[in-house]
């Protein structure tokens, strides 16, 4: 979206992650039921394709923004209820990352645009990470 290296980088490398993470759950585990949390998540993703080609890769990140808070929404779900149980450290990992992400496109400034997926990413992230320390502690 931005047309900078420098910028891309860790969403690309997240995308990546990400596919190879879902391609080994897959292969380990199958694809576990389904719930309408998961079904909005991958329509809205798909959306978010169309939106990409149709219209440009800036609409598409800010609403992927939105599609991005959904799919946390089953984790934080499960971490209150007790079904799900996270390790701290990777959720640490990941926010740094983002918060430094946060700060280097700070510092190579073009459109405010560029700055909404990386707090965004902060943000949730964090959330995770805060969720998941206070159910450790009970």
């Amino acid at each position: 979206m931005s047309g900078d290296m420098v910028k891309d980088i860790l969403p690309f490398m997240c995308s990546v992650s990400c596919m190879v993470i879902f391609a080994l759950m897959v292969y380990r585990n199958g694809i576990g039921r389904l719930d309408k949390i998961d079904y909005a998540i991958i329509a809205s993703d798909i959306a978010v394709t169309f939106i990409w080609f149709l219209i440009g890769a800036t609409e598409a990140n800010l609403t992927l923004q939105l599609t991005e808070f959904i799919s946390f929404i089953p984790l934080i779900r499960g971490l209150l209820r007790g079904t799900d149980k996270e390790e701290i450290l990777p959720w640490a990992i990941w926010s740094v990352a983002y918060t430094l992400m946060t700060v280097t496109v700070v510092i190579r400034w073009d459109k405010w645009q560029d700055v909404v997926y990386p707090v965004v990413a902060v943000v949730l992230h964090m959330t995770i990470l805060v969720v998941s320390k206070i159910v450790n502690k009970k």
